[in-house]
């Protein structure tokens, strides 16, 4: 399988942290489900917490070189972060090399044997949803074109399109474009029932909880937007939800990690 090259890279610099991410593009027969592999390398000397804020993304995550640590304990190895609703916060420490997998909104489920839902907040090791398999050839593998190979070939085993997929795709470039949830159902000719049933099944929040996700990072990339909040109390509310802290405790945070990966918004195309 050739190796796609790299479509957006970017260094994370600070006084402690000297990293850069990239992101690489999957293959044709993948890019519907799977919007990028992604890389981070170099070096943390004595690097300060960073917050990383939920954007709705399913990510496998793989720690060849020295974990990242969480609430005082180091990551697993390999891991599955699950769409999560609330900030996670992250110290990088000494030689960081990581490998990642980030799924479009719903993508996963066409490779995950139970319901999204099931998923929904959670990081865990890699070998409660993988085989073990994945993360032991990962791991030995000698550079980023044979990970992405290996993870290629083992996506495409596995493939199997949940049924409501389609239906929750059109629901998300719905809300992608609205950024609310409202009138979703009668737009793409689903009751409200079989809509949440699907965003249960494929993405792992409700088709709320993602517009509310949405209309936060909108806001949040541009502030002269109108992203439908009523007044400053209506963000504010979503904005310590959402990041556990406040826009101004936000803005003198060092959290160039967050920047890089939640940056994306899922909203630009790696295609």
């Amino acid at each position: 399988m050739s190796f796609r090259c790299c479509v957006r890279a970017r260094y994370i610099t600070s006084y402690t942290l000297s990293m850069l991410y990239s992101e690489h593009r999957p293959a044709a027969a993948l890019r519907a489900l799977v919007r990028c592999y992604w890389t981070l390398c170099g070096r943390a000397a004595a690097a300060p917490p960073e917050r990383i804020l939920p954007d709705g993304s399913f990510d496998i995550v793989f720690h060849l070189g020295e974990p990242f640590v969480r609430d005082g304990v180091p990551q697993p190895a390999a891991m599955i972060v699950g769409e999560i609703r609330r900030p996670v916060v992250v110290r990088p420490r000494g030689v960081a090399d990581v490998f990642g997998v980030r799924f479009r909104l719903g993508g996963a489920a066409a490779f995950v044997r139970i319901p999204m839902r099931e998923l929904r907040d959670l990081v865990l090791p890699i070998d409660e949803v993988f085989p073990r398999s994945l993360s032991e050839r990962v791991a030995e593998a000698s550079s980023t074109p044979e990970r992405i190979g290996i993870v290629e070939s083992f996506l495409m085993q596995r493939l199997s399109i949940p049924r409501h997929l389609a239906a929750t795709s059109a629901a998300v470039e719905f809300m992608r474009r609205r950024q609310s949830s409202r009138g979703v159902a009668a737009a793409i000719g689903l009751t409200e029932r079989t809509l949440e049933r699907a965003f249960n099944e494929c993405v792992g929040i409700s088709a709320k909880s993602l517009s509310r996700l949405l209309r936060f990072h909108a806001a949040l990339a541009d502030p002269l937007l109108d992203a439908g909040y009523y007044d400053d109390s209506h963000f504010i509310h979503d904005f310590r939800e959402f990041s556990g802290t406040t826009p101004s405790e936000f803005r003198r945070e060092q959290n160039a990690m967050n920047d890089a990966f939640v940056g994306n918004l899922q909203y630009h195309d790696a295609s």
